[in-house]
């Protein structure tokens, strides 16, 4: 069998694994998860690296990589939606989305306020499963 396309839209539901609830069924929260483009991933990866002076010569330039920034990115590109999320008091907290022109395209994506309410720990949690579904490897081609 051939490899299987990337698909558009939401293609997982994710409940964090320090969520007690542990299920939807019990309460759990639920984080709809989309594919990412290719051109957008790039974008995301491309501007998580910086060029600066080596600090020990200053002939030479370093990258400097800055992956919670391209965490943060890759889960307002990828995070569809919210199910069962609420703040202290026990308020649901909405799903929030701005748009974003990227190459001369409308794109909807989650607002800062809304990463900045999950968390730099979870934020990682769920851009690390936004790449596995980013990805198409040999266990997803057999299938």
């Amino acid at each position: 069998m051939a490899l299987i396309a990337v698909s558009s839209g939401i293609q997982a539901r994710h409940i964090s694994k320090t969520d007690p609830a542990q299920t939807e069924e019990a309460g759990a929260t639920v984080f709809l998860l989309g594919t990412i483009s290719a051109r957008e991933q790039a974008l995301i990866k491309d501007a998580a690296f910086t060029w600066q002076p080596d600090p020990n010569d200053a002939d030479k330039m370093v990258s400097v990589h800055h992956g919670n920034l391209a965490a943060i990115e890759t889960v307002k590109f990828g995070l569809q939606g919210i199910l069962n999320f609420q703040d202290a008091s026990g308020n649901p907290v909405p799903f929030t989305t701005e748009v974003r022109v990227i190459d001369g395209k409308d794109r909807t994506v989650a607002t800062d306020a809304m990463t900045d309410a999950l968390g730099l720990q979870l934020v990682r949690e769920i851009a690390d499963k936004l790449s596995d579904l980013n990805t198409v490897t040999a266990a997803a081609a057999k299938n």
